[in-house]
């Protein structure tokens, strides 16, 4: 034993941590991030098939138009609409599909968006069955193009 005490030495600090196993809310940060970036992708893609669709369905409905103002074929341009709408219906619910009649009315009537009147749904049904029937071209084509828009937008599947 030394007589003066114990010998001591100097302060040893501890090695630096190693940048490697990181700590637990590194890997909570990553995997939020990763989650956050895959429903990012996944909105966007399904945000873009949207767009894809209504500009292909716009277009359709804006030949049918051209064709409507060239011929003024009513009853034609009337069935096309009544198909964008069942499209559309398809898209947002494909029981809709089975509807007819005054079930579809009511269906496209609780559907409509807002600043659509309801009414012009009843008109164009009718109108389909009974050439004698008079339609705003301006305000019917306005109310399923608002409809149409409104169901590829809020459509269960891409």
């Amino acid at each position: 034993m030394n007589p003066q005490g114990p010998v001591l030495r100097d302060i040893h600090p501890p090695p630096p941590p190693s940048w490697w196993p990181p700590a637990y809310g590194w890997w909570v940060l990553g995997a939020v991030v990763l989650v956050s970036a895959l429903v990012l992708v996944i909105w966007l893609l399904r945000r873009q098939a949207r767009a894809r669709r209504w500009r292909s369905i716009d277009q359709e409905m804006s030949a049918s138009q051209e064709v409507f103002a060239r011929t003024g074929d009513v009853q034609q341009w009337l069935a096309d609409l009544s198909a964008w709408l069942r499209r559309a219906a398809r898209l947002r619910d494909p029981d809709a599909l089975h509807l007819e009649g005054k079930a579809w009315s009511a269906y496209l009537q609780e559907h409509a968006p807002r600043g659509v009147d309801p009414s012009v749904f009843d008109t164009l049904q009718q109108a389909l069955y009974d050439p004698d029937s008079r339609v705003d071209p301006e305000v019917t084509i306005a109310a399923v193009r608002d409809w149409v828009r409104k169901a590829v937008r809020e459509a269960r599947h891409v």
